[in-house]
């Protein structure tokens, strides 16, 4: 019936607005960081690069190239992940995520965390619950 149809067209509709209104969100969000970045001058090295990639090899279970891998094993696939990125799209990429890594860094280190008694996720909630 057209009641039907109409009633799925209104659900649809709001899904559409709520997704509307995250991607919002995340993009002003986005833009927030990409400001601070800009003003603090965080900038990647390829030092940064390096190490990323140490870590990333690192993180690796044990039996792929890091976790008790040799040092040869652990050297090719940092050599592998230098090559991987030395595209411009993909070191660009690369260079926004650690930039971002970094703000967040900085942001966690200088703030402090007050901490309150110990509540129940409901108590802390409140009434948003």
């Amino acid at each position: 019936s057209d009641a039907a149809v109409l009633e799925i067209f209104r659900k649809k509709q709001g899904g559409l607005e709520l997704w509307q209104a995250e991607e919002e969100r995340r993009l002003h969000a986005a833009l927030i960081e990409e400001k601070l970045i800009a003003q603090l001058n965080i900038e990647v090295t390829e030092q940064d690069r390096e190490d990323s990639f140490a870590e990333q090899v690192d993180a690796e279970p044990a039996g792929a190239a890091g976790g008790d891998a040799n040092d040869d094993a652990r050297a090719a696939s940092i050599k592998e992940l230098r090559e991987y990125y030395a595209a411009d799209d993909r070191r660009a990429s690369l260079d926004d995520f650690l930039k971002t890594k970094k703000l967040e860094d900085l942001l966690l280190r200088d703030n402090k965390v007050k901490t309150g008694a110990k509540q129940t996720f409901i108590e802390f909630m409140g009434d948003e619950a």
